[in-house]
């Protein structure tokens, strides 16, 4: 049953803002709900969604790596050059 070790959630913003807020204060309610630890681990402080989406793009498919993202960032990433879209 999912999920049976910790996952991890990926915010492409910098560590105190609200978005990493946000990110923890789920993370919290996700933890006491499924009784597993959820890690909240800002990437990406410049290139912000692709450093992110790429390293959950690159990840195994297992539901144990989240991205935690604005719709407007991985809207405006899509014409980054390289970015990976997931």
């Amino acid at each position: 049953m999912w999920p049976s070790r910790p996952v991890k959630i990926l915010v492409p913003y910098a560590a105190g803002g609200n978005s990493d807020g946000m990110a923890r204060i789920a993370a919290q309610h996700l933890a006491e709900a499924f009784g597993q630890p959820f890690i909240v681990e800002n990437r990406g402080w410049k290139l912000m969604v692709s450093v992110a989406g790429e390293a959950v793009a690159r990840s195994p498919a297992d539901g144990y790596t989240l991205l935690w993202a604005a719709t407007p960032s991985i809207a405006i990433a899509r014409r980054w050059p390289g970015f990976l879209m997931i």
